[in-house]
């Protein structure tokens, strides 16, 4: 660290982090990126919203299908489990399908050789031409949002199928 060698303002050194240092340009970028990851956060919470009620769609619709297992001698743990292992195997194919379809389109971007001359267009992209590129570790990552998205929109519906009871559900 350059602070630990010595070079600090109470020895007469302009010390500044290298957005500082780089001008105006390197920080509006980073608040383009900054801008566009809490954009990213809006989608992701509307995405968990709208599972969330398709699920409780779905366990409405299924109150009988549920209830008649709960009569059957389903414990609510098992009701949970074949709920969440549905959830989970419903976002692990959309997952996979989406993951594959955002690496296709990136690939085809890139090799479409797109040449813009806006110069914060090339540096939010990665130079010029303009190109994208997908890493494993970027789709781990995606895919690990997708399946903490699962989780947090399971909660709900898996509250609401577990207070069925199989007389209200014989009785609708």
């Amino acid at each position: 660290n350059i602070r630990q060698s010595g070079y600090t303002t109470e020895n007469g050194y302009l010390v500044r982090n290298w957005r500082q240092s780089a001008g105006g340009t390197a920080q509006l970028v980073w608040y383009l990126r900054i801008f566009f990851n809490v954009g990213l956060l809006f989608v992701s919470f509307g995405a968990a919203v709208i599972a969330a009620n398709s699920l409780v769609l779905s366990v409405l619709e299924r109150t009988q299908e549920i209830g008649t297992l709960r009569a059957l001698g389903a414990t609510r743990s098992r009701i949970a489990a074949m709920i969440t292992v549905e959830t989970f195997l419903v976002v692990l194919g959309a997952a996979v399908v989406g993951l594959a379809a955002g690496g296709v389109a990136t690939e085809l971007f890139s090799k479409a050789s797109i040449v813009v001359d806006n110069q914060y267009l090339r540096i939010l992209f990665g130079g010029r031409p303009l190109y994208g590129s997908v890493t494993p570790r970027l789709l781990l990552e995606l895919f690990l949002a997708a399946l903490t998205l699962t989780l947090v929109a399971v909660i709900y519906p898996l509250k609401r199928a577990l207070e069925i009871s199989p007389r209200e559900a014989m009785n609708g």
